[in-house]
């Protein structure tokens, strides 16, 4: 990699009155927009997409890949995470199924892909039979498999992220070697597929709340 003065000028260090967060007028493209909507996709979208890019920066260059490996991996776990808490989400309901106090809990407290996966799983079938989707058992097979998958490596969200447990043990025991490309690849084909889900499942949340809307409208009618 060529060498240029700039890499040879000196970064002036941190000073008091710098500003980390809030808009700013320097490359004014760069500000980015947060909180404009009462969503968690910015969120979700926004981990799987760091994971692609760096998938794709290491595969194009051919480099740091011993580097961008754990940050790879993390943000497309945690993508992974956060569209398993929306899908119980919006699937419990259009399937008007009550959110238990234990899922609830997985919801906002566990990193535990396994148990929200079978927390979801049966949520997943009601919804799809509430808005008539019927979904190939060889799908729902594969997803499974890689949550698995996934889940064996990094149980708690803490594996590509501290090298060492809170025992002091090596947080990626065995695991010597990740392809990127076909972790990327891959990852992204769970991804697209949960996506698919999500998208299909939030036009019909948006049918039944306009519908639900309208019910209250004349309830609201009738006792005038």
């Amino acid at each position: 990699m060529p060498v240029s003065e700039e890499d040879f000028e000196p970064t002036p260090p941190p000073r008091k009155n710098d500003v980390l967060f809030g808009a700013a007028e320097k490359f004014p493209m760069a500000n980015a927009c947060l909180n404009y909507a009462i969503s968690d996709y910015g969120y979700r979208e926004g981990y799987r997409r760091a994971g692609k890019l760096l998938a794709e920066y290491v595969c194009n260059e051919c480099k740091h890949q011993d580097l961008l490996v754990y940050p790879i991996v993390h943000n497309y776990r945690h993508h992974l995470e956060l569209m398993l808490k929306h899908l119980i989400g919006v699937g419990s309901y259009l399937s008007s199924r009550a959110i238990t106090p234990e899922v609830k809990r997985l919801i906002l407290r566990s990193h535990n892909l396994d148990q929200l996966w079978r927390a979801l799983k049966p949520v997943l079938s009601a919804a799809a039979q509430a808005v008539g989707w019927n979904p190939d058992p060889d799908d729902i097979e594969g997803v499974e498999s890689y949550v698995q998958q996934v889940h064996a490596v990094d149980k708690g969200s803490f594996a590509f992220r501290y090298a060492t447990d809170t025992e002091g043990s090596p947080s990626l025991p065995g695991l010597t070697h990740l392809n990127i490309y076909q972790f990327a690849e891959l990852m992204e084909r769970l991804a697209k597929y949960l996506d698919t889900i999500a998208f299909g499942f939030s036009m019909e949340e948006d049918l039944k709340s306009e519908y639900e809307t309208y019910l209250w409208s004349l309830q609201d009618e009738y006792y005038e």
